[in-house]
């Protein structure tokens, strides 16, 4: 919630966006790496308020695990 102006509930972006950053972690977890781009990329252009932070954590992991698409 810290993410949400004062007094604002959780909206369906709110559970959409909870879902699957912790469906991230599970297949970082599980070194599913592929899978976790995957779905940071869906909430990436999903126009979810936290599109953003999607995009920085899936930069973040393509760094780190030098995950990258070769044409």
């Amino acid at each position: 919630r810290e993410n949400l102006p004062k007094g604002q509930d959780p909206t369906e972006w709110h559970w959409f966006t909870e879902c699957a950053f912790r469906a991230v972690l599970i297949l970082e977890n599980g070194k599913r790496w592929p899978s976790a781009l995957e779905i940071l990329r869906k909430v990436e252009e999903s126009g979810s308020p936290w599109s953003d932070e999607a995009a920085s954590q899936r930069d973040y992991l393509q760094l780190k695990h030098q995950l990258f698409d070769i044409d």
